[in-house]
């Protein structure tokens, strides 16, 4: 059995969090299809849309959808607050474009490379933590 706090290692969460072969509330899709939709960055925010209906459609006891729904949201606000500060970094003359510039495509980057492992795991059915941001997802979860 996998040390549920083994959570920066890529393994499942916890049993409580791997994927049931239950369906979603709403659309009726398997829950490891609508966590890969919660993550994938399809389209600019469909993935947050989406991540939103399914914390307001699905039943409190589907963890695992509820918490790739949650830190998809969670990571997206953090990808777009770092994409202002670097906008803001760009606007100061002559040191801004070396530094706001490269701040921003680098935070892209691990946008795309975090949601692609995500979205790997979530398909898989298993929901992966974040170091820094999956612990305060999951503390905050009974409020959303």
């Amino acid at each position: 059995m996998q040390d549920p706090k083994s959570v920066s290692t890529g393994r499942s969460l916890s049993n409580s969090y791997e994927s049931s072969p239950s369906k979603t509330a709403m659309l009726q899709l398997d829950n490891n299809i609508a966590a890969v939709i919660s993550y994938a960055p399809i389209l600019p925010f469909i993935n947050v849309i989406a991540s939103v209906i399914w914390l307001k459609t699905e039943p409190r006891n589907n963890t695992f959808l509820r918490f790739c729904a949650l830190q998809s949201v969670a990571i997206s606000v953090v990808w777009f607050l770092i994409g202002v500060v670097s906008w803001a970094v760009g606007m100061v003359p002559i040191i801004g474009g070396l530094v706001g510039g490269p701040l921003y495509w680098l935070s892209t980057l691990a946008y795309f490379v975090v949601t692609a492992y995500l979205t790997f795991h979530a398909f898989k059915g298993q929901a992966v933590s974040l170091p820094v941001i999956g612990p305060i997802v999951e503390s905050n979860m009974d409020q959303f």
